[in-house]
């Protein structure tokens, strides 16, 4: 009886060796039981395992994929066209596209650090009174970013699916209620800016808020009023005039399936000053009271 060989051999996917790179450096570790590297190690230790890939990645898209701007997708096939192994599998490949969900992460990981610090400075120094109340705050403290994080979290993912109508436009539910999320979530970064005197906390809010607002647009088949190109128009140009019209049926929705987020209410909301109003306003392609 005539017997087969078959050769066999390891195959890792893209998203297990950026997964160990960017362990590396933002763990320290490429792995929960893994050595811990020394932070002066970390970044050539991550740049080593992302060095094993063929053709090899430039130190620009090295730093993107451990930045969370940029992910591996495929896998390590080989060489050979006979290899069933590796047949119907897609090599690994640099995708130049932000990688949301470890950016997500990132926060994780930067609160995991914090905790840390606490146990580090708990072995370091005598427990008085005085540290006991430092460490209620601080822990305190780190709840309050974890909630902040979970916010985040919620306003830009959703299990909303569909379409649903708003004005004379079908638009997709889940980008008008991630919309909605991130109104309220800039509600929360307006009063953590303010607490923590960061204008940055509330910028980002702001930011994210815009961005998911010009989804929405996209997704109707209109231009975004507050672009450049179309605010020189004259208000009268029927791509502005659709545009801004479109805009009135979103407050509108908001107003009437979240009255507490409405524009009013908004305006008047503790913590928004009319600075961040104007600013706002003009943003998203308003004239400033």
């Amino acid at each position: 009886m005539q017997t087969e060989e078959l050769t066999m051999h390891m195959i890792i996917t893209g998203d297990a060796i950026q997964t160990f790179a960017r362990n590396a450096l933002h763990r320290g570790k490429l792995t929960e039981i893994g050595v811990k590297y020394s932070p002066s190690k970390r970044l050539g230790k991550a740049r080593y395992v992302l060095n094993s890939l063929k053709p090899k990645l430039t130190e620009e898209q090295q730093d993107k994929i451990l930045s969370g701007d940029a992910y591996l997708k495929g896998e390590s096939i080989c060489d050979k066209p006979e290899c069933d192994q590796c047949k119907g599998k897609e090599p690994i490949t640099f995708v130049d596209e932000e990688d949301f969900n470890f950016k997500l992460e990132l926060k994780d990981i930067e609160i995991e650090k914090k905790d840390d610090e606490i146990k580090e400075i708990q072995d370091e120094f005598y427990i008085d009174e005085d540290w006991k109340e430092r460490k209620q705050k601080r822990e305190e403290q780190i709840k309050e970013e974890r909630k902040e994080k979970k916010i985040f979290k919620d306003a830009t993912t959703s299990k909303a699916s569909g379409k649903i109508k708003i004005g004379n436009y079908m638009v997709s539910k889940k980008l008008i209620e991630e919309y909605v999320k991130l109104i309220e979530w800039q509600k929360h970064a307006s009063v953590i800016s303010f607490s923590r005197t960061d204008p940055a906390i509330s910028a980002n809010a702001l930011a994210l808020r815009i961005t998911k607002h010009k989804e929405l647009f996209k997704d109707a088949g209109l231009s975004y009023h507050g672009d450049d190109e179309l605010r020189k128009r004259d208000f009268t140009d029927p791509e502005y005039t659709k545009s801004r019209e479109f805009y009135d049926e979103i407050e509108k929705y908001i107003e009437k399936n979240h009255p507490k987020l409405s524009q009013e209410n908004r305006a008047k909301r503790s913590g928004e000053t009319s600075d961040m109003i104007r600013m706002m306003r003009s943003l998203e392609g308003e004239k400033s009271e």
